[in-house]
C-alpha cells in the first residue's frame, strides 16, 4: 500500500472521529461519523483486507439504518433530534472522555505491541486477535458493547417519563388557569370598588 494513500486514509480517519466528538449538533455528528466509516472502509480495501473492509461497510449501514428508525420514524427516541446544542462545558466533558479512551487504547497497544504476529506466513484477524492481541479485542467489544448501551438508555423516553412530562405539563397549565382567575376576581373587585365609590 502507497504510504502517502496511507497517511490521507489515516489524517482523514483522525479527523472524522474529532468531528463525531466535536460537533454539538446531533445531524451534524452523525455526517462525520458516516465520513469515519467509509474512510475506515476504503482504508481496510486498501491494505488489502477485503473481508474486514466489507463487514465494516455492513456494520456502518446496518447501525445507521436502525438509528435512522429510531431516530426518525420511532416515537420512542424521536425527542433525541430535538436536545439543544451540548454546553461547552458539556463538549469538553465529552472532549475529556474520549481522550481518556484514545488514552487507554494507546496504552493498550503499547502493552500488547510485542504480541502482533510477525513472520512469513500470513495470518487471518480473527487469529491474529485471539490469540496475539487479547487486549485490543477485549478493548473493541467493550467499547461496542457500553457504547451500544449508553446510548440506547440516554436515548430512551421511557413511559413513565412521558406520564411525569405530561403531568408536568397539566399542572403548569392549571397553575395558569388559577393565576388568571385570581387576577379576574381582583381585576372585578377592584371596578366594583370604583364603581360604588362614584355612586356614593
Amino acid at each position: 500500500m502507497n504510504a502517502i494513500l496511507f497517511d490521507m486514509l489515516a489524517a482523514l480517519v483522525v479527523a472524522a472521529a474529532a468531528g463525531t466528538v466535536v460537533q454539538p449538533r446531533l445531524r451534524r455528528a452523525a455526517l462525520a461519523l458516516a465520513g469515519l466509516a467509509l474512510a475506515v472502509t476504503v482504508l481496510f480495501l486498501s491494505a488489502g483486507a477485503y473481508a474486514v473492509g466489507i463487514v465494516e461497510a455492513v456494520v456502518a449501514l446496518l447501525t445507521g439504518a436502525i438509528a435512522w428508525g429510531l431516530l426518525v420514524r420511532g416515537r420512542v427516541y424521536r425527542g433525541v433530534l430535538e436536545v439543544p446544542p451540548a454546553a461547552p462545558r458539556t463538549r469538553w466533558v465529552g472532549g475529556a472522555v474520549a481522550g481518556l479512551l484514545t488514552l487507554l487504547l494507546l496504552v493498550v497497544f503499547a502493552l500488547s505491541a510485542t504480541d502482533w504476529h510477525s513472520g512469513g506466513a500470513g495470518a487471518a484477524l480473527v487469529t491474529v486477535l485471539h490469540y496475539r492481541a487479547v487486549y485490543a479485542l477485549l478493548l473493541a467489544i467493550a467499547l461496542v458493547a457500553v457504547g451500544a448501551g449508553v446510548a440506547l438508555l440516554v436515548g430512551r423516553t421511557s413511559d413513565d417519563e412521558r406520564e411525569a412530562d405530561r403531568a408536568y405539563e397539566s399542572r403548569l397549565r392549571r397553575e395558569e388557569r388559577e393565576r388568571r382567575r385570581r387576577e379576574d376576581r381582583e381585576a372585578a373587585r377592584r371596578a366594583r370598588g370604583r364603581r360604588e365609590g362614584q355612586e356614593a
